[in-house]
């Protein structure tokens, strides 16, 4: 039997608008984060998209931290 949380599909990317509100970290961070290749972005289509299993690492990470 699977679980409401595993019925939930998780995107591959998502924008910097999308990474902001999902972390509540600020657009300069964020952009501070993908030049300093703290979190990993694709250039597609002319947007930026940063990789949502990068953007979770990075939160978790932080999360032990404190």
């Amino acid at each position: 039997m699977s679980t409401a949380s595993s019925d939930i599909q998780q995107p591959i990317s998502v924008t910097v608008e999308t990474a902001i509100a999902i972390s509540g970290l600020s657009r300069g961070t964020i952009y501070k984060l993908i030049n300093e290749r703290s979190l990993q972005s694709r250039l597609k289509a002319g947007r930026r998209l940063v990789l949502f299993s990068s953007l979770k690492s990075y939160l978790e990470a932080d999360d032990k931290a404190a």
